[in-house]
């Protein structure tokens, strides 16, 4: 009933919108924040399953390259105010415009509440966790590859939208560092090489690595998730 609402709504006051290739986008908000402003709460308990897909933006990493990917997720909570979370992703992103980098993650993380979760519509939480990570870089121009296996650890923050009973939208910013050897694209002559995919000749690219020491590199990930509760494992009925 509140989204028919919401939608009446907006469409009386459509004029008062420019319609541009964000305004889909400027819908699903002005519904989400009117279904925010409702007083309507969802029980959040322990024990609860839940399945989900996930998108995720990688912003920046050792050569300030732009990814993105999907993948998916269960969680399982274990008390009312810590959640536990099972994942799975793909990203791939591009370097210069001259190569490509691959990474997959399985790993979890755990979630803390610092508010109250039982009766809360928009819950924010502080998460951490760890996962595995493989990782395949390949330079365009001279073919050349190099892959790698490491650890990682990711820690940020977020918050689920529990826009029904069964279900919730949630959005979270996390670092992930990754533990192992640096894995990264270099011009070979010119360290002070002009990053720009339009800069020319990229004969010049290759992938360095040190497989002798251990570093830290990693990268800010943004992602936004579906979930659907599908099961109570104990603490009574879903």
């Amino acid at each position: 009933m509140a989204i028919l609402l919401a939608t009446w709504w907006y469409n009386r006051s459509e004029y008062h919108f420019r319609i541009n290739k964000f305004g889909g986008m400027n819908k699903v908000f002005i519904v989400l924040f009117f279904i925010a402003g409702l007083n309507t709460a969802y029980s959040q308990r322990a024990g609860e399953f839940q399945l989900g897909l996930r998108s995720t933006t990688s912003l920046f990493s050792h050569d300030s390259e732009f990814g993105t990917g999907v993948g998916g997720q269960f969680r399982l909570r274990l008390f009312e105010r810590m959640n536990t979370e099972w994942f799975a992703d793909f990203i791939t992103s591009d370097i210069l415009g001259a190569a490509k980098r691959s990474d997959s993650h399985i790993g979890w993380s755990v979630m803390f509440y610092p508010l109250p979760a039982r009766q809360r519509l928009v819950q924010p939480y502080i998460l951490m966790g760890h996962c595995f990570d493989y990782t395949r870089v390949e330079v365009f121009e001279t073919g050349d590859i190099q892959d790698r296996w490491s650890s990682a650890f990711q820690t940020g923050i977020g918050t689920h939208f529990n826009i029904s009973e069964r279900t919730d939208l949630s959005l979270n910013a996390q670092y992930m560092g990754h533990i192992g050897k640096d894995l990264h694209v270099e011009y070979v002559h010119d360290h002070n090489h002009s990053h720009s995919a339009s800069s020319g000749n990229h004969d010049d690219l290759v992938i360095t690595t040190n497989p002798s020491s251990r570093s830290l590199e990693g990268h800010l990930l943004i992602t936004v998730s579906f979930n659907v509760k599908i099961a109570k494992l104990w603490s009574g009925k879903l």
